[in-house]
């Protein structure tokens, strides 16, 4: 990933913030204590699948979008 960077000043700028921001993200996931997590993850997993039955009126693409990356966010 980070060879599409050039390497100067902006390309070492934002290697440094994004391993920053992952270490924070990792961090954050190990607070969390690991039954609240697979609670929150079950709920999610259900909105997901509750989707299907929304009306054809209804984008879901965008809400599934969105629900998918919180649950790789939690896992």
């Amino acid at each position: 990933m980070f060879c599409r960077v050039r390497f100067d000043r902006r390309g070492f700028q934002w290697a440094m913030r994004e391993a920053w921001r992952r270490a924070n993200a990792t961090a954050r996931k190990a607070m969390i204590p690991s039954e609240e997590r697979e609670a929150r993850a079950a709920t999610i997993r259900l909105e997901i699948e509750m989707l299907k039955y929304k009306p054809f009126a209804v984008s879901i693409e965008r809400i599934e979008r969105q629900l998918r990356a919180q649950l790789e966010a939690i896992l």
